[in-house]
Parts: C-alpha cells; structure tokens; sequence
C-alpha cells in the first residue's frame, strides 16, 4: 500500500522556515553567479499497475472500499543544481506525481461528524488530506552543501541513507519516508541541519537537527542527534545518540565489514542495532467486556536489530552474464507487533464495523490508520538474488523474497530491467505474489497479487 501524506503536513514550523531560507539562497546566490553554469537535469517515470483484489482480506472485507484494478502513475523531477558563493552548493529538485487512477479511490466521508476527542491525528490527515494527493507538485530536495577547511555545514532537505542494510532500516531516525519495495528515489528526508566536523581520516563527528513532518512544531522540539562516524581498514561503522525535549534519548549503531576473499568476489557482513525507551505504537487489546480497546505500548525499553550480508560475484570469462549478487537479512524488532497483536488487530477491524453499521466503513478506515506493512511481527527475514547483464547486455533479473517469520507468511517479488539509450532509459516490470493464513500478515494484503510495468527517461 503505497503511503500519502496530507499536503499540509510540515508547512508550518521550523521546517517551513529551512526550506524557505536555503530556496531564497540557492536561487538569489545562484542567479548573481551566471557566468557559471547551472546543471539542470529531468527525469520522468510512468507506471501502470494491475492487481487481483483479495475479497477476504480483514483490510479490505467483502471490498468495502471498492477498489480499481488498474492504477497509473505518473512521476517527473527536475533538479538544479548551482555554486552559491566560493565554498558552497545548492541543489533544488521539483517534482510532480500524478494518479489518474488509484488503486483505492479517495473515501468521501463529508455526511460524517469528526470527533477531535476520539481521531488520532494520522486519522484526521487521512480523511481530509486525501482529497488533493492524487495530483501534487512539491519540493523533493532543497538543500546548502558549505565546505570549510575545518569543517561542513549541510543545511535543507534530502533523504540520506542511514544504514547498511538492504531492506530493513530500523535506526533510521531522520528520514521522513522509504517503502522498500518502491524505487530508491522515491524515498524523501526531512528537512534537516548537519554540522561535520573530521578529526582524522578515520573519524567524524555529526551533529545533526532534525525537523520531523507532524512532530516538529516549535524549536525547542527539534531532535537533536550527535553521530560518531569511523573506518579502519575494512571495518567501517556509526554510533548515535538523539535527544528531543519530552522524549527518552535513543541510541543507534551500525557497522560493517567488507572484504574479498577470492578473487572476483566482494563480501560485506553488516549488522545495526537501536535502543530507544517509548514508542509512536498502540496495538489493539481486550477488555473486560469481551471488545477491544486501542493503548499504547507499554515496554520499558525497546530493541530493534538487522544483521546480515551481501556478495558480488564478477564473472570475467563468461559471456552470457557479467555479475550476480545476492543479500541475506534477518531483521527483529520489539516496537512491532507479535503475531497475537496482528491477530488481534484482524478481529478489531471486524469489530468496528459491528458498533455503527450504518457507518461501518468510516469507522474501518479510522481503524486503518494503526496497520504498519513490515510491523506486524517481531522477526523477518529478507533475501535477494540478482543478475546483471544476463543473456542481453544492459539486462538485469532479480527476485526478492520477504518472510514473517511468526506467522510463516511470505512476499515474493520477482522482477527484471532492461536499460537503453546510453543507460539513459530503462523498462522494467515486476509482479508481487503474496500467501499466508486467513490471519497473517501477507495472507491478508487487499490484494493477492499484484503486477506493475514502468518506462522511465532521464534528460
């Protein structure tokens, strides 16, 4: 389920007061400076998607939100890229995405009385944010790169990734969104500052502030993050702490060993963990009235850890195939939900249908708003094989398999590209097949495969 979020969300604060600072630099220090070029470079993306819908999923009973088979989309960046004064450089990327048809038509719940008491804030964005997500232009990236002998100053916003991981990335604490089994250009940061100060070749320190979309309203609530960054020899890594006013400190590390023990073969071993003290998560319980209530999670620390691997193997003297690579991943986390909790949330949502039936389907939608994908089990585990160059040159096919490990469920993703145009150009198609039990959390997805193509230009 591709996310949205309402159009208003992080307008205000002191994310609004970044982005507008670093817009009026890049474009005022960039625009005196024109006896030096300003890169420009596009990038446009179409994609049609397909899927059988799953009648019988507790997301989506008896197709209660009657949803489309098809959906397109459409996708389009332009970034700029420009000196701003001697030492520094500003980059802009615009983009626009556009929905002619969706998957899930927006709900029209205009006849429903809002209760502020009872909705959540993610509830209230979803239905009244909805309305102008299909068609949207916003800005992607803006951000100031300042170099100083001594030090570097990054201030704007882009998504940085936080992590060695190849699917699951639980401390990444910075970033607004990533659905890992969307493109990687997709994913979008938050408007952030960073302050890098290097001690030695081997030795960083960042401090960081963050501006998060929906939690960051005044600046004393800017999280602030300190990450130590190291290498020697072939062993390379992160330790962070962040603190945030009315919040427990969290605490994340990362690390990663790469090294050839073969010729023609690259192997690195990673491995991340974070410990933090509450949780943004509520899970559905019984009460004493044999019905369910919604509470937080009640743990007194929370632990989420990946370990995994990758190899690269380059074929020199065959000539059908250049490389293949394949990536293991188990990923644990105690801020998920356990199996019971899913099973749990599954009954709930019939549940809230049964209290209004004459509003049934807002009260679901309301409940939707607690499902996370890739949250609803304490253990996964992640694997891909890929092949490059196979057969034609410039031909990639690959698979991706995710697995809840509680619950036996699993995702396959087989899929292929083919790039053209001097690499400018690509075509691509992937299809998603999903299975499990009538309670688990793949065997219960709205759909129960789903198939998409794409063709996408860069200018």
């Amino acid at each position: 389920m591709r996310t949205t979020r309402n159009s208003s969300a992080g307008s205000r604060g002191p994310g609004r007061s970044l982005i507008g600072a670093c817009l009026v630099a890049v474009v005022l220090f960039g625009s005196v400076r024109a006896t030096q070029a300003i890169d420009v470079r596009g990038f446009v993306y179409l994609e049609g998607d397909y899927q059988d819908i799953n009648t019988k999923s507790p997301l989506n009973p008896d197709d209660i939100y009657e949803l489309n088979k098809v959906q397109n989309f459409i996708r389009g960046t332009v970034t700029l890229k420009s000196p701003v004064g001697e030492s520094a450089t500003g980059v802009i990327k615009l983009e626009g995405q556009s929905y002619p048809v969706r998957f899930m038509p927006t709900p029209d719940f205009s006849d429903q009385q809002q209760n502020p008491n009872t909705q959540t804030r993610s509830q209230n964005n979803q239905i009244n944010g909805t309305a102008e997500s299909n068609d949207k232009i916003f800005l992607k990236e803006i951000y100031i790169d300042a170099h100083h002998k001594h030090f570097s100053v990054r201030a704007g916003k882009q998504y940085v990734k936080w992590g060695s991981s190849m699917f699951f990335f639980p401390i990444d604490v910075i970033n607004y969104h990533r659905d890992p089994l969307r493109p990687l250009d997709e994913a979008e940061g938050n408007p952030m500052l960073n302050l890098s100060i290097p001690f030695e070749s081997y030795l960083q320190l960042e401090l960081i502030g963050v501006v998060r979309y929906g939690d960051t309203n005044k600046p004393q609530n800017v999280p602030g993050i300190a990450k130590l960054s190291f290498s020697h020899d072939r062993i390379s890594g992160f330790y962070f702490a962040q603190v945030q006013s009315e919040s427990r400190p969290v605490y994340g590390l990362n690390l990663e060993y790469a090294f050839s023990p073969v010729r023609d073969l690259s192997l690195t071993l990673y491995a991340q963990g974070l410990y933090k003290f509450d949780s943004s998560r509520s899970r559905v319980v019984p009460d004493d009235q044999e019905t369910y209530v919604v509470r937080d999670m009640d743990r007194d620390g929370y632990f989420a850890g990946v370990a995994g691997g990758r190899a690269v193997y380059n074929f020199t003297e065959t000539k059908w195939i250049d490389g293949i690579e394949f990536a293991l991943e188990y990923y644990y986390d105690e801020d998920n939900w356990s199996r019971t909790d899913y099973e749990r949330y599954c009954d709930y949502l019939d549940h809230v249908r049964t209290v209004d039936p004459a509003n049934a389907k807002y009260h679901h939608f309301l409940a939707l708003s607690y499902y996370r994908m890739f949250k609803n089990s304490r253990q996964y585990a992640y694997s891909m094989l890929s092949l490059q160059n196979v057969i034609l040159t410039d031909l990639t096919l690959g698979i991706e398999y995710v697995h809840n490990i509680e619950d036996g469920s699993g995702l396959l993703v087989p899929g292929g590209a083919y790039r053209f145009d001097n690499g400018e150009a690509e075509f691509g198609a992937r299809v998603f097949i999903n299975w499990g039990g009538s309670t688990s959390e793949f065997g219960t997805l709205m759909q129960r495969i789903m198939g998409l193509a794409y063709i996408q230009k860069s200018f």
